[in-house]
């Protein structure tokens, strides 16, 4: 569709994510077949105890897969390229050059997914009908055992989490559609960097600048805009999957206040206190947990699950912006 949009060699970013990537603690045959066994039964747990939080009933199952850090990595190249692959119908020829600029690109993005493989739970992609769970088996193991807490307990609470996601595009059929919407939006903008400069500057380390963020690379106007009201739409998935996986674990998981206090520290630290977390926007991610959360606590309490759930009825109930900071913003133009 443009030939202004760049290529990139997704198995080069594979074999170079796989490679660089951390294996994660090292388990014998039977405790890996263990570990698999308990996040299959914590996943279809977490299916109920979510419906019931969040007032939502969950569709066909999608497929749950337990992978480790490399096959996460393989799963994220195959999911980016199924987005922005499609861009390129109809656009020029290959040159020799595209697929030298193509190849350098992939391994960038291979290098940032190898990092960011380490710090990944769990992960819902709802672009890949009928939907795939991954739980990232090595990382849930690290995770626990660094904070010392009951690994039952905080495999569910995992679970739980990716499981609301779940819940949310099924809620919501529409919402996989708008997001990659604007992934396209994204891509074929005329702004005067192009998606090149933008993919450039995400998977490049910073040059020494330690003030620089993932903002910083979307500087027009209309870029800006765009990512703000992504990042509300990320703000809201994410905070509401953190409200719920506390409400469904508030009767199952005993030892819930331990955990989430021990995980809130990590996430603080891990998130905002590396350069990684800095280039790639860990920071506004923890950003988003709070912000989407506080929205959702506050909406619940005044309107209740029910209310809060009209954002799953259409893209123009999601809460702008402006909206996920002042919930009372959102009740009075969706609730009168």
């Amino acid at each position: 569709m443009s030939d202004d949009i760049p290529r990139v060699d997704w198995r080069v970013a594979e074999a170079i994510g796989r490679r660089l990537v951390r294996p994660g603690p090292v388990l014998d045959a039977a405790s890996r077949d263990r570990l698999v066994a308990g996040l299959r039964v914590a996943a279809r747990r977490a299916v109920a105890l979510g419906e019931d939080a969040a007032a939502i009933a969950a569709s066909d199952a999608p497929l749950e897969l337990v992978v480790d850090r490399p096959g996460w990595v393989r799963a994220n190249t195959l999911l980016a390229a199924g987005l922005l692959e499609p861009l390129h119908r109809g656009s020029g020829p290959v040159t020799p050059r595209d697929a030298v600029a193509a190849a350098a690109l992939g391994a960038e993005i291979g290098g940032a997914l190898a990092l960011l493989a380490g710090r990944v739970l769990g992960q819902f992609d709802p672009f890949t009908p009928p939907g795939r769970l991954y739980l990232v088996a090595p990382s849930i193991v690290e995770v626990e055992s660094t904070l010392g807490v009951v690994p039952r307990d905080f495999r569910l609470w995992v679970c739980l989490h990716e499981q609301t996601h779940r819940l949310q595009f099924t809620a919501a059929p529409w919402l996989a559609g708008h997001l990659s919407g604007m992934v396209t939006e994204l891509a074929l903008s005329d702004d005067e960097r192009g998606l090149a400069d933008v993919l450039k500057d995400l998977v490049r380390r910073p040059g020494g600048s330690e003030s620089r963020t993932i903002d910083d690379v979307f500087r027009s106007p209309a870029q800006r805009s765009l990512f703000a009201r992504a990042n509300a739409v990320m703000a809201l998935l994410e905070g509401h999957a953190d409200v719920m996986m506390d409400r469904a674990g508030a009767s199952a998981i005993p030892t819930l206040g331990t955990i989430r206090r021990r995980f809130e520290r990590r996430r603080s630290t891990t998130m905002l206190g590396s350069r990684l977390g800095r280039l790639v926007g860990l920071d506004r991610k923890l950003a988003q947990y709070r912000e989407g959360a506080a929205f959702c606590a506050a909406v619940i309490d005044r309107v209740g699950v029910g209310g809060l759930n009209a954002v799953w009825t259409s893209a123009d109930l999601l809460p702008s912006p402006d909206e996920i900071g002042h919930p009372d913003a959102w009740v009075a133009r969706v609730h009168g």
